[in-house]
């Protein structure tokens, strides 16, 4: 068995083949330079060369010896290499990937290339709805960005108010005070709209009436402010607040 093996391994002419064996040609070349320069060696018996009258084509002989054998080490070590970059494409080419990692065009390689085409496809699929996302997360951040709160809107202009009670004055936000103005009364508010931007809350600094809240509806440039409690409807009415136009 071990002679067929051996037989098979002897008509095997691929590349790697043929570096293996090379290989192993050069081990044995090298051992058998190793055992000659220790022969060389043993012909002192011991004793110094430096004195002999052959002392200098001695050392003259060693020197050849291990130069011989430091080289076939190199020559080792670079085959070794050979037979590990041999080994590394021969890996490859069973996964049916050429030397750059892309598929070997071949008939024998078309169940790969379905697979990988229909991986492709896939991977392919799951990046443009990665983007998709992206692109509409990001959109949403710019038109967030770009779109004005209710509060920078109030404060921008100043007001006329017609409330359905019959009354009629002007209004003037700052970031955080409204001020009522009529011929008749001037009242002023803490204010605040929560952070969804459907209600307004105004508190009368200085006294111990309760909160008045109203819902907030936006209809183009006006706003209508509706009363939250009947009671302050009664008392201030629905608002509708519509700028106030200045001639530049």
């Amino acid at each position: 068995m071990e002679q067929q093996d051996n037989d098979r391994q002897e008509t095997d002419n691929s590349r790697l083949a043929r570096a293996k064996r090379k290989l192993e040609c050069l081990k044995r070349e090298y051992s058998a330079q190793i055992s000659r320069v220790f022969d060389h060696q043993a012909q002192t018996n011991g004793q110094p060369m430096n004195d002999k009258a052959n002392g200098r084509s001695f050392f003259n002989r060693q020197e050849q010896l291990e130069d011989k054998a430091r080289t076939l080490l190199r020559e080792i070590e670079a085959q070794e290499g050979r037979i590990s970059t041999l080994e590394y494409q021969k890996e490859r080419k069973a996964l049916g990937l050429n030397k750059q990692g892309g598929l070997i065009m071949s008939v024998d390689n078309i169940p790969m290339i379905k697979t990988e085409i229909e991986q492709a496809k896939q991977r392919r699929t799951i990046m443009k709805k990665i983007f998709t996302g992206l692109f509409i997360l990001l959109f949403s951040f710019a038109l967030a960005g770009c779109s004005q709160s209710i509060q920078d809107e109030l404060q921008e202009n100043n007001w006329n108010v017609v409330s359905t009670n019959g009354e009629a004055y002007t209004a003037s936000f700052s970031e955080s005070t409204v001020t009522f103005n009529s011929n008749l009364f001037q009242r002023g508010f803490n204010y605040s709209i929560d952070e969804e931007e459907d209600n307004i809350t105004l508190n009368e600094p200085d006294t111990d009436d309760e909160p008045i809240t109203f819902s907030i509806n936006k209809n183009e440039s006006e706003f209508t402010f509706t009363a939250i409690l009947e009671e302050v409807k009664e008392t201030f009415g629905d608002l509708t607040l519509s700028p106030i136009v200045t001639n530049k």
